[in-house]
């Protein structure tokens, strides 16, 4: 008889330890779905954030000290200024890019955001370079352009893709890298999963100058 209360002891024993840890289990994957779907809308909450801060950098980057007009060692060591100008005041889209060296050549754009942003001597050639987005009304998307001035020719260092979340962040985008031949550069992977034109994820990388006119075929 007393074996056969011991036995059932045993029994009861074991199941009460089990319901306790199933119990436990179930409150532990409780605990653990609370936790990570507070994770998720609390990042979702922060991009959201990111979103409505970056609607006042459509056509802009937090980041960067954007300017009118510009000046710097652009052509030689003398000191130059740039800016844009419309000329077509009918046509807000075509925009020229003018230097008050008069040797150097007015460059056109279409949908430019006419401010600039002076970035130093990113290259290591002694001059000055700088940069600018463009604008489109069909998108959101930006490009950030790297220019420079070659033999009076204002030329296309770099550019690369920007969304709203990496324009709103904060971030400069560029700067001068240890690497000759390259830009240090923070940009979009618009090809991520899941990327748009509102947010993307950001990837910090080397990029390597290209020195390619721009092109103002459509101006001729």
């Amino acid at each position: 008889m007393k074996k056969i209360f011991v036995v059932i002891l045993c029994v009861i024993t074991a199941f009460v330890a089990c319901t306790n840890k199933t119990a436990n289990s179930t409150n532990e994957a409780d605990t653990s779905y609370e936790d990570s779907l507070y994770a998720e809308i609390r990042e979702r909450e922060i991009e959201d954030s990111l979103i409505r801060e970056s609607h006042k950098y459509i056509n802009s980057v937090k980041g960067h000290k954007e300017e009118y007009l510009i000046t710097g060692r652009f052509v030689d060591n003398s000191v130059d200024t740039l800016w844009f100008e419309c000329p077509d005041e009918d046509n807000r889209d075509v925009w020229e890019l003018c230097c008050s060296n008069k040797a150097v050549k007015r460059c056109k754009f279409w949908g430019v955001s006419p401010r600039l942003v002076f970035e130093g001597d990113l290259d290591g050639n002694g001059t000055d370079d700088f940069g600018f987005i463009d604008t489109w009304h069909t998108s959101n998307c930006r490009n950030y352009h790297v220019a420079t001035i070659r033999n009076h020719t204002i030329i296309s260092m770099l550019q690369f893709e920007t969304a709203y979340s990496l324009r709103a962040s904060g971030k400069k985008l560029v700067k001068k890298s240890n690497r000759k031949g390259y830009a240090h550069v923070i940009c979009s992977d618009m090809e991520a999963p899941g990327s748009c034109c509102n947010r993307a994820p950001d990837v910090d990388t080397l990029i390597r100058f290209d020195y390619q006119k721009f092109d103002q075929s459509d101006f001729k």
